[in-house]
C-alpha cells in the first residue's frame, strides 16, 4: 500500500500555529483505529487536572508507548498549551504499535504516523490519501514529503 507524507508548518508570528488536536480532528475514522503515543514533550494548559510530568515519563520510557483510546487522545490533545515534540501512531492492527528502530518500517507498518519535530513542523504519514488531501486543504504551509525521502527515513 502506498504511503503519503506531508510536512505542515503553518505559523503565526514565527511560532507553529498547528496543534495535535488540529491534526486529529481531520481524521474521520479515528474511532476504528488503535492509537499509541510513543513520545511527548509539552506544557499543559494552566488549571488542567493532569499530572503531566508522570504521564510524560511513563510514555517516554515505556516499551511500546501509551495505548490510548481515540476519545481519550482527543481530550488529551486539547489539554496542551504547547507541545514541543511528539510521536503518535495509529493502526488497525494493535500489534504494530511499538517503538521502531527505523522510521521507514514504522511508516510502512502503521496506518498513520504523526510526528511533531522540535516545535517547528508536523510530519504526517498515512496510507490514507484522503486524510493527506484533507490536511493539505486545511493548512496553508504544507509540502509533500517525496516517496524517496519516506523510503530513506
Amino acid at each position: 500500500m502506498k504511503i503519503s507524507g506531508i510536512q505542515i508548518s503553518d505559523s503565526k508570528e514565527n511560532v507553529l500555529a498547528v496543534s495535535l488536536h488540529d491534526v486529529l480532528e481531520e481524521i474521520s475514522n479515528g474511532i476504528n483505529l488503535y492509537w499509541s503515543i510513543l513520545f511527548i514533550d509539552g506544557v499543559i494548559k494552566p488549571k488542567e487536572d493532569l499530572v503531566f510530568s508522570e504521564l510524560e515519563i511513563n510514555i517516554n520510557h515505556s516499551k511500546n508507548g501509551l495505548l490510548i483510546k481515540w476519545n481519550d487522545l482527543l481530550k488529551l490533545s486539547n489539554k496542551f498549551f504547547q507541545t514541543y515534540e511528539t510521536i503518535v501512531l495509529a493502526s488497525k492492527n494493535i500489534n504494530v504499535l511499538h517503538r521502531y528502530s527505523n522510521d521507514r518500517e514504522m511508516h510502512n507498518e502503521c496506518d498513520i504516523v504523526i510526528e511533531l519535530v522540535d516545535c517547528a513542523f508536523w510530519n504526517i504519514y498515512s496510507h490514507d490519501q484522503e486524510l493527506i488531501d484533507k490536511l493539505m486543504r486545511k493548512f496553508k504551509t504544507v509540502k509533500v514529503i517525496e516517496s524517496e525521502a519516506i523510503a530513506e527515513n
